[in-house]
């Protein structure tokens, strides 16, 4: 077990994409784009160690913690930042394990 690394990963997906994209609506992809580009601009929270990876409408965080309530704190404050950023693009959900 000493081989895992105590962290939170993170999904965060935009809703109704995949529908635009079945009715052949231009609008996602700009959706996608726009979620592209805010995603470098709202990762300067993140600690150093947080990798960041996004494609299509979705991104995944895995964010390393330290066994202790404010290092859980500090890892989430970001990821909520970075989930209202997403949302001023397209609505979205974000589920977040421990």
């Amino acid at each position: 077990m000493s081989d895992y690394t105590n962290c939170i990963v993170t999904l965060i997906d935009m809703i109704g994409i995949r529908g635009l994209l079945n009715r052949g609506d231009s609008a996602a992809i700009a959706k996608m784009r726009q979620m592209h580009s805010t995603i470098p601009k709202s990762a300067i929270g993140f600690a150093k160690d947080t990798q960041i990876c996004f494609w299509n409408d979705s991104v995944l965080i895995h964010s390393p913690v330290e066994l202790s309530d404010d290092s859980f704190v500090s890892a989430m404050r970001p990821i909520v930042a970075l989930k209202a950023a997403i949302d001023s693009v397209c609505h979205s959900y974000a589920i977040c394990v421990k």
